[in-house]
């Protein structure tokens, strides 16, 4: 589900970008051999493997359209959404996560790769904006803090200090990948309805 969505907005990215991006496509596989067990399998990647930024959107190289596309995601999804965990062979990626934190969501998962406000924030912290990001039109990393600081409906790092009450605020990861998930449905709507979500879990 989350590589199919992660294409979604590459597909939108495209649009606009002259450099295309993708996500390699993601199959359910029923092996016969082993009592009909469902497994997820995808095409082998050659090449040089690179890892462009992680879950918790730290950045690690200097591919400004790897980059170009996270920020992308934040503003497709009306700031709600960011795909993070970008990695693969060239513009070919896999295995992204879904960054979000909504604390009206009901908990579901005790562990998630999803670290929510936090990755937000340490994403544009590190983020230099390049000709990808302004020709989709981004605010630059440095607004998109600010614009974070000062609407407490966005996600919020993972401690800070409350401004009213001056108590230290800690954001719980537990609800993490209940949250990721209803928003990303919320956000496209469109999937279609032959996917059945099992069982949440992380790797």
């Amino acid at each position: 589900m989350t590589q199919h969505l992660a294409q979604e907005f590459a597909e939108e990215f495209n649009n606009v970008s002259t450099q295309k991006i993708s996500f390699a496509q993601v199959f359910v596989v029923k092996l016969h051999e082993r009592s009909d067990a469902l497994v997820c399998a995808e095409p082998v990647l050659q090449g040089h493997y690179i890892k462009h930024l992680n879950n918790a959107g730290k950045v690690f190289t200097s591919d400004t359209l790897a980059q170009a596309f996270t920020h992308f995601t934040w503003k497709a999804s009306g700031r709600r959404i960011m795909i993070c965990d970008i990695q693969g062979v060239g513009d070919v990626y896999t295995d992204p996560s879904i960054q979000c934190e909504q604390e009206e969501t009901p908990e579901l998962a005790e562990k998630s790769c999803n670290w929510g406000g936090e990755a937000v924030h340490t994403f544009f912290r590190q983020h230099r904006c390049s000709v990808h990001c302004r020709s989709h039109a981004l605010q630059s990393a440095q607004e998109e803090l600010l614009s974070l600081q000062a609407n407490r409906s966005l996600p919020l790092p993972c401690a800070y200090i409350d401004e009213l009450t001056g108590k230290r605020r800690v954001w719980h990861k537990k609800k993490a990948f209940h949250n990721a998930l209803v928003a990303a449905l919320h956000v496209h709507a469109q999937l279609d309805n032959t996917a059945e979500i099992i069982s949440p879990h992380h790797e």
